[in-house]
């Protein structure tokens, strides 16, 4: 096989060699190539009887994870706590508590539309999705919580409870979200 590397030389390599296919001044926004290779090599096919030659191309590429960082994740995250903001809102005003909830709640989902619209089509859940289903859950919670707190607070003699319910849900959503936070990123950088 004849390549020709320069147009006044001319290399003979023979099948299974690695080529050097992509200089260093090459660059991809979103992503960090490792390595390149290319490698030819021939394969004999029995039900034609024929060898045909094949190239394969090896390209070892990490994403750049900042942009996921402080444009996805980062305002999901805001999304989620933003909707804690109700557990300091009056017991009694369950109007406004759902009101924000809900509005969190459509934000969020049309911030995944927008994020749907600029990723790829595939049919499996990507490590992005299951972040966005877990603070789906977070602000789905953050209303159950509203109701369980308002049907406490009418149905009930003493108001106390209820305002505990609402300390309890922000330390326990504060500290939940933060663990699953710190182990979501941990994976993700091992990974």
């Amino acid at each position: 096989m004849r390549l020709k590397k320069h147009a006044h030389q001319v290399r003979e390599e023979k099948p299974g060699f690695v080529w050097h296919t992509m200089g260093k001044d090459v660059s991809l926004s979103e992503w960090i190539i490792h390595a390149v290779s290319l490698i030819e090599r021939d394969n004999y096919y029995a039900f034609e009887d024929r060898t045909y030659s094949q190239i394969v191309v090896n390209i070892a590429i990490q994403r750049r994870h900042a942009y996921y960082l402080s444009k996805i994740l980062l305002f999901i995250a805001m999304i989620v706590i933003m909707s804690w903001c109700v557990f300091f809102f009056d017991q009694s005003d369950v109007g406004s508590r759902i009101g924000v909830v809900v509005t969190l709640f459509l934000a969020e989902v049309a911030f995944n539309f927008v994020l749907s619209s600029s990723l790829p089509k595939i049919s499996y859940n990507t490590s992005l999705d299951q972040y966005l289903i877990v603070s789906y859950i977070y602000i789905f919670s953050s209303l159950v919580e509203c109701v369980v707190v308002f049907v406490m607070q009418k149905y009930m003699t003493d108001p106390n409870p209820a305002a505990y319910v609402d300390w309890a849900c922000i330390l326990f959503f504060f500290t939940s979200y933060a663990i699953y936070n710190f182990a979501f990123l941990t994976s993700a950088f091992v990974r």
